[in-house]
């Protein structure tokens, strides 16, 4: 199903805690592998079935999609459902999107393996010639304190005021 939509259940993951590196626990001197000039920064997996459902779901709905910012909702309501997250893309008007990710418990809950798909921009609905920009999220430890962004002047289910809202750190 998956190479009939257009999107392959084996993406790209990128290569950590193996190579040596400074300050980092488990891979200071006699523990890392240094890494030779032809040795990969990323490899390859395969994505669990309930990922690569979302994943799935997503790419149905971008392809479907007639280009319009206010249908862009229900496009990620549909493909995240059930997945622990939320997700709003911003129109930057000046040819670039950001992508704002809101977890309904803790970011550490969500798995990262969608965190990954969401990073490389498998759910990441965009017009051609758009650039995506960054991936944020609440700098809140628990969502229950408030996973809205932080803004001045206006309050919704994606921004508020000094008490609920928070500042943004990338995902």
């Amino acid at each position: 199903l998956g190479e009939w939509i257009g999107r392959s259940r084996i993406v790209s993951q990128p290569i950590s805690g193996i190579y040596f590196s400074f300050d980092t626990d488990g891979l200071g001197w006699d523990q890392g592998v240094w890494q030779g000039p032809y040795d990969p920064d990323n490899g390859y997996t395969s994505l669990s079935d309930d990922t690569y459902r979302i994943v799935l779901k997503a790419k149905i709905a971008i392809n479907n999609w007639n280009g319009q910012n206010d249908t862009l909702p229900v496009i990620l309501e549909t493909a995240l459902a059930g997945s622990g997250i939320s997700m709003q893309i911003v129109d930057n008007q000046d040819m670039t999107i950001s992508v704002w990710v809101f977890p309904e418990t803790d970011i550490s809950n969500v798995s990262l393996e969608l965190i990954d798909a969401i990073r490389q921009g498998y759910l990441t609905v965009k017009a051609a010639g758009v650039w995506a920009g960054d991936i944020h999220t609440p700098s809140v430890e628990t969502p229950s304190e408030g996973n809205r962004f932080f803004a001045f002047d206006i309050e919704n289910k994606y921004l508020a005021g000094f008490d609920d809202g928070s500042w943004e750190k990338k995902l």
